[in-house]
């Protein structure tokens, strides 16, 4: 059976014509303000704290198997930066090669149109010398 609140005051009541109003005040304040039902024993808190512990042993091994794939993307990273590492060094590598023979080409193209103005300056002088004499 359900206790309501009447059921509390008619019991209060009982308790107040047999024991007087002291004791049936401090008797009614031992009981719960809610149905024996409703009261949690040490065998329900018992089996909550092992409820409770299978989670907290679920969530350690989510966290551990969580570690391992950080871990696992740490490594993957460690990777990526040496090859990244080693990406950069061979375009630094490219552009000193690149650097070097567009010098040497610009060399040969400088040395050539040299030779070519003093050749077509020889041949202008050697038309003139010719055609005055």
């Amino acid at each position: 059976m359900e206790l309501d609140e009447s059921h509390r005051h008619e019991l209060f009541d009982s308790l107040q014509a047999a024991l007087g109003p002291g004791p049936a005040r401090t008797l009614m304040q031992h009981l719960p303000p809610v149905g024996w039902s409703d009261v949690a024993t040490k065998a329900d808190l018992t089996e909550l704290e092992r409820r409770m512990d299978l989670r907290f042993e679920q969530v350690d091994r989510r966290f551990v198997e969580i570690d391992r794939r950080f871990e696992d993307v740490d490594r993957r990273l460690g990777y990526l930066q040496t090859g990244l590492a080693n990406v950069d060094t061979r375009l630094t590598d490219l552009a000193v090669s690149l650097r070097t023979e567009m010098n040497k080409q610009t060399m040969a193209l400088m040395f050539g149109l040299g030779s070519l103005i003093v050749t077509i300056g020889g041949v202008i002088v050697a038309a003139l010398h010719f055609s005055s004499g």
